[in-house]
């Protein structure tokens, strides 16, 4: 079990990780699941565009860049 970053007192499996630390800070955010499921991806905006590039990251990584910025 991993304890959430959203929320300490969250235990989740590694294996829900990922999910549930988007789907708690959607929720800590105060949208609901059905927000949360619904929500559009941007993708969209920059599938054609060639100065633009997809980066994703993991929430570790994340944390850590935000943390900097405060």
């Amino acid at each position: 079990m991993v304890q959430c970053p959203v929320d300490s007192r969250h235990w989740v499996p590694e294996s829900s990780f990922s999910k549930h630390t988007e789907a708690c800070q959607w929720s800590q955010e105060g949208y609901s699941k059905e927000d949360y499921v619904s929500a559009p991806s941007s993708s969209f905006f920059y599938e054609n565009h060639g100065t633009v590039f997809a980066m994703k990251l993991d929430q570790a990584t994340l944390n850590e860049i935000l943390s900097r910025v405060n």
